[in-house]
């Protein structure tokens, strides 16, 4: 069995949920839209370089400066949302304790304990300071790079886990 047990902060949530948003199909889909609808309109063949870089310019900045607006609208509503409901959802912000075996993934806080089978887990993935274990395809448990003392430990730690995840996914429920 391999134990951890972390704390995820304000902070954390708000990075899972960047990270989540510009990793999003939708959030590519709206950027390839907007880049590729905004080149439309140079490609007259009518227009010179001069007036074709001046729409294309035109055309481009208000859409990317709405973009980015969406994305700090987000991280602020998050951070006011988060900071609010901290004393009244402490389910979220406190000591979680993962417990990783060949059938499973339990999760426990003082307030409730959770069972995963590993065919009930979507998808593990490693960043520099996160492991992401996703039970669902907009949720997961974020662990923390902090939660371990060195970066060998943090490599093995997932190394192992994922290997239980790759083994166990295919298991019968």
């Amino acid at each position: 069995m391999i134990k951890i047990s972390y704390t995820n902060t304000i902070g954390d949530i708000i990075w899972f949920n960047l990270h989540f948003l510009l990793r999003h199909k939708f959030t590519w889909a709206f950027f390839l839209f907007t880049y590729v609808t905004s080149f439309l309109p140079a490609l007259r063949k009518n227009f010179d370089d001069a007036l074709q870089f001046t729409v294309i310019g035109t055309i481009m900045f208000p859409f990317s400066i709405f973009f980015m607006a969406i994305i700090l609208i987000i991280v602020v509503v998050a951070w006011i949302s988060l900071t609010r409901t901290k004393s009244k959802d402490k389910v979220v912000l406190t000591e979680h304790r993962l417990t990783f075996s060949q059938e499973e993934m339990i999760e426990e806080t003082e307030f409730n304990k959770s069972v995963f089978k590993w065919n009930g887990v979507l998808k593990m993935e490693k960043t520099r300071g996160y492991i992401y274990i996703f039970i669902s395809s907009v949720m997961a448990h974020l662990i923390p790079r902090r939660s371990f003392e060195s970066d060998r430990e943090y490599s093995d730690f997932f190394k192992q886990v994922n290997e239980l995840y790759q083994n166990g996914k295919n298991m019968p429920g």
